[in-house]
């Protein structure tokens, strides 16, 4: 006889010969006097850690989706520590992790490696106990100091480095990309995904939309290009970000002489390849469209600083090399030294505001997006890559008419 428990698990009871009216009603007497707390509940199962893992992808497929790689990585180095991944989840203890730590020094990882998989685990087995995987459960992570070491100098780009690296861009492509990752703080994934639909130029500020990407199709001169399925970082990743006056004309000239991909960034060459993937099934969902771009971007910076160094009229700058991810912040000191708040940056870069909205997403005001763009206007002026001058490539200038 099958029984549900108080505690949401089924539970198998022995009724020996009898008929089966007999047993609905045992099984009804004896589920009502579960529920009325009068007869023990039945114990939870034991959870492996190996079952765990699935139920924790199947119950939290976004925050799962976000660390992919390093959960599976530190819940791996953790299953080889147990000898296995059907250890029993609720047996797993401090000695573990003890053991666990002086593996991966033996391994010689980095200590915020270290740090980041001992905080993933901290947060699965949290998510367990929540979720009533275990019960009567003592996290063994639970108390400790898992700190991030800073080791990276934050970069920040100057409005005239800025301005130096347009100068430095050897296509539109380049100079566009730049542009748009300076005036935004896209994520490098959400601004190669951007489509042509999530950006409105009618709009007063103009505006970028990120939003999840949905699978599909388009069709361009009788042939047919895959859209790509795109999803953001977090929930608070989908927003609108407000853009500057100077960005939209680039943006509405960019346009122009596109080739008619729906991506101002993936041209339909490439898309034509991925496509080819995409029926193939060797596809990754959110995959960068490109390999190449860190390397190309470190040579335009190299190009940037002996033009930054002429215009100032000494041998060298001190130019510390970035990566594509550093306009963020650099975006977040120029609002911040007009007097823009830290929630407004926070909105705008995507981020959760500090403690205060929690995971819910807060949109920006119209008088927000517009102070936004007018500041973004000024910084553009002032590097010298306002709205009256285009520039192609470092040894040439065209000047197109607003």
């Amino acid at each position: 006889m099958q029984c549900c428990g108080g505690n949401g698990f089924s539970f198998f009871e022995c009724t020996k010969h009898t008929l089966k009216r007999d047993a609905e009603q045992m099984r009804s007497e004896r589920e009502a006097a579960l529920n009325r707390g009068e007869l023990p509940a039945a114990p939870p199962p034991k959870i492996t850690l190996a079952q765990a893992i699935r139920m924790d992808a199947e119950l939290h497929p976004d925050r799962y989706r976000q660390t992919v790689k390093q959960t599976d990585r530190a819940l791996g180095r953790l299953a080889n520590v147990l000898g296995g991944a059907e250890y029993q989840l609720s047996k797993i203890g401090r000695h573990h992790i003890a053991r666990l730590r002086k593996s991966m020094d033996a391994e010689k990882l980095a200590p915020n490696t270290q740090a980041l998989a001992l905080r993933l685990l901290r947060g699965f087995f949290n998510r367990c106990r929540d979720d009533k995987l275990i019960t009567g459960f003592e996290n063994p992570l639970a108390g400790q100091k898992l700190r991030m070491v800073k080791t990276k100098r934050t970069r920040i780009y100057l409005p005239r480095e800025i301005g130096a690296m347009l100068l430095a861009s050897p296509d539109p492509w380049w100079r566009l990309f730049v542009l748009v990752a300076a005036e935004t703080g896209l994520r490098l994934n959400e601004l190669l995904h951007l489509r042509w639909a999530d950006v409105r130029l009618d709009a007063q500020p103009g505006e970028i939309t990120v939003q999840p990407g949905e699978p599909g199709t388009f069709e361009v001169g009788g042939r047919t290009y895959p859209l790509l399925p795109f999803s953001a970082k977090t929930d608070s990743s989908y927003r609108a970000v407000p853009l500057p006056a100077h960005l939209v004309d680039e943006l509405r000239r960019f346009k122009i002489r596109s080739d008619g991909s729906a991506y101002p960034f993936i041209d339909l060459r490439r898309l034509a390849v991925i496509g080819k993937r995409i029926r193939a099934g060797t596809y990754v969902p959110n995959a960068r469209p490109f390999t190449y771009l860190h390397a190309g971007f470190r040579a335009l910076q190299e190009r940037a600083k002996r033009i930054l160094a002429d215009q100032m009229g000494v041998p060298t700058v001190d130019w510390l090399t970035g990566v594509p991810h550093d306009f963020r912040a650099s975006l977040v000191d120029r609002l911040k030294s007009a007097g823009v708040s830290l929630d407004v940056c926070a909105r705008c870069l995507g981020h959760e505001v500090g403690g205060v909205l929690g995971k819910s997403y807060t949109t920006l005001t119209q008088a927000d997006k517009l102070r936004v763009a007018h500041v973004l206007e000024q910084a553009a002026a002032t590097g010298g890559y306002g709205p009256s001058t285009v520039h192609f490539g470092a040894g040439g200038a065209e000047t197109l008419a607003r």
